[in-house]
């Protein structure tokens, strides 16, 4: 599913973006609830199969209920929209991993 603005986060991957008001909550409590982010820039065409690897990695190596992922938006100083899938981690050791593995 590629929802609104061209970010291609499937509905059901914890990772979406394309959220109603209603649904917003989950976001505003990962913001709240995990003190480690990593934010990773999507790309125009989106992030695809890149996306499924990130969230398969998170999966394997962060606990259940330990980690979680939305879309993040953010108005740049030329007023364009940067756009991010944001990752929130409990523990900063595996947010560090997961930035190693991803962002290099």
């Amino acid at each position: 599913m590629v929802p609104r603005g061209g970010l291609s986060f499937r509905a059901d991957s914890g990772c979406y973006s394309g959220m109603t008001r209603a649904t917003a909550r989950p976001k505003q409590q990962a913001e709240k609830r995990f003190s480690h982010k990593v934010d990773v820039p999507v790309p125009p065409g989106g992030l695809g199969k890149r996306l499924n690897a990130m969230l398969a990695w998170c999966g394997e190596h962060a606990a259940r209920g330990f980690w979680d992922c939305h879309g993040h938006r953010v108005r740049a100083a030329d007023d364009s929209l940067q756009r991010f899938a944001r990752f929130y981690f409990a523990d900063a050791p595996i947010a560090q991993a997961f930035k190693r593995e991803w962002l290099g």
